[in-house]
């Protein structure tokens, strides 16, 4: 993959894509959470759609990071990577993300947007090993800004 921002986006897409059919797996194995089995399915699909959303993110931001002629370096923090994108790239995430969270809760606003984007920001560094320690996640904010940032770009 190089670092043009198309290269960039087309890698977001693609593990987008695999995140998204890992998670409608996962989804699937709730609906039968009775059975044992059921179990080792989430885990085998719904941890590993956790860390393609977070690293799908990861890479939206470094494509708008290079959008706009700036170098994302070895970057891999998402509240890091999002202060280095345009300001009207950052309003439009924030405003979309936060109007989406709004549905959920009411009182949502930019101050916990980035309480949340801080909390999320390492979720690809540290779910790659999630048998290593406990991993919690969360997922509202995750799945909002995860779908808007891939319809965005």
């Amino acid at each position: 993959m190089g670092k043009t921002y198309e290269e960039v986006k087309v890698g977001a897409i693609t593990f987008a894509n695999a995140a998204k059919a890992l998670g409608v797996i996962g989804e699937a194995g709730l609906v039968q959470l009775k059975e044992e089995s059921a179990y080792k399915l989430l885990a085998q699909t719904m941890i590993p759609a956790i860390t393609l959303k977070a690293f799908s993110i990861e890479l939206a931001l470094k494509a708008l990071v290079v959008k706009n002629g700036k170098n994302y370096g070895s970057l891999h923090e998402l509240n890091k990577l999002y202060v280095e994108i345009s300001e009207d790239d950052k309003g439009k995430i924030k405003r979309n993300v936060v109007s989406q969270m709004k549905i959920s809760d009411a009182n949502y606003n930019d101050i916990k947007f980035q309480e949340d984007l801080d909390a999320i920001s390492r979720t690809f560094i540290d779910w790659r090993y999630f048998y290593e320690d406990t991993r919690t996640v969360n997922s509202l904010f995750l799945n909002a800004l995860f779908d808007y940032m891939i319809g965005f770009l």
